[in-house]
């Protein structure tokens, strides 16, 4: 296979774990659902290949577990494992705003602000995987200033992980609340105000484990 062979393979990939998340992540595909190949293959127009590569994917972020004879099913929802995620996105995300504020808080803030107007935008009660999108490109604009390598990897991995969780909080007053942080973040990142960036990241971390606290099934 040829580097451009490669890549467009890669590529391909991705948009198959992608499409797979986003329907594990709005409840599309519900926890214990079974990901059966076959289906997959006709629903996405897609090989066996790809799909066996996303689903390396989504088990590494904990989406999909594989079992013997069953094959790749959605993984069940535990409060240990939120408060897990949310405690590690929060320091990691303290840590990208606090470079962010440090390296280019002007280039940054305008980043996030051109994805928070995208999210303001959509109607409440509109396309929730256009919003789902919109909000994970806000989050990532900050993420960004960890620059490539390894803690890129390891945020987007962790993003991943804890989005069907920070879905789950997106109900009522939480989505204001949301919004009133967000624009506080981009507010006090343009102002280059580190400890208030910082100060509002755990905050607005908290906001939404508690919000997703809540939601769980029980």
């Amino acid at each position: 296979m040829s580097r451009a062979e490669e890549g467009a393979a890669e590529t391909r990939t991705d948009i198959v774990a992608d499409q797979i998340r986003q329907r594990i992540v709005l409840g599309n595909y519900p926890p214990g659902t079974r990901l059966r190949v076959d289906t997959l293959v006709n629903e996405l127009d897609v090989s066996r290949v790809p799909l066996r590569e996303a689903f390396r994917e989504l088990v590494a972020e904990g989406l999909v577990e594989m079992y013997p004879h069953r094959g790749a099913v959605v993984s069940p929802l535990h409060q240990q494992e939120l408060e897990d995620c949310f405690r590690l996105l929060e320091t990691l995300e303290v840590m990208a705003a606090e470079r962010a504020v440090r390296d280019d808080h002007l280039g940054v803030a305008e980043a996030m602000r051109t994805e928070l107007d995208r999210l303001d935008a959509l109607e409440p009660d509109g396309d929730r995987a256009e919003k789902l999108r919109a909000h994970r490109a806000f989050h990532f604009a900050m993420f960004a200033s960890l620059g490539e390598g390894t803690m890129q990897r390891h945020v987007r991995m962790l993003w991943h992980t804890c989005e069907r969780y920070i879905n789950l909080a997106t109900t009522g007053q939480r989505n204001e609340q949301a919004r009133n942080e967000h624009h506080q973040l981009v507010a006090h990142c343009a102002a280059g105000d580190a400890s208030m960036v910082a100060a509002i990241v755990r905050v607005h971390v908290q906001h939404a484990k508690l919000a997703a606290i809540s939601q769980l099934p029980s």
